[in-house]
C-alpha cells in the first residue's frame, strides 16, 4: 500500500496516511479535526544512492554491466 500525503481543507493540517489506491472511499479523515474534505498533495520522490549512482542508475558492483545502461 502507498503512503499518501494529504492537506485538510478545513483546518490546514498536513499529514501522511498508509492507505489503498482508492483513498477517497477508504474513509481517510483529518487526524486534527476529523474532516473528510481533503486534498491529495503531490509527494516528492526520494532516491537512495547506496551502491547505485543516482544520476545514471548504474550499479558499480554489477558484474555484467560495464556501460551503465542496464539499470540493474
Amino acid at each position: 500500500m502507498p503512503i499518501y500525503e494529504f492537506s485538510c481543507r478545513n483546518c490546514g493540517e498536513e499529514f501522511n496516511k498508509l492507505t489503498g489506491f482508492d483513498w477517497k472511499s477508504a474513509g481517510v479523515t483529518c487526524p486534527e479535526c476529523g474532516s473528510i474534505d481533503l486534498d491529495h498533495v503531490v509527494s516528492r520522490v526520494g532516491i537512495s544512492g547506496g551502491d547505485k549512482d543516482a544520476a545514471s542508475g548504474f550499479d558499480s558492483s554489477c558484474p555484467t554491466c560495464s556501460t551503465g545502461t542496464c539499470n540493474l
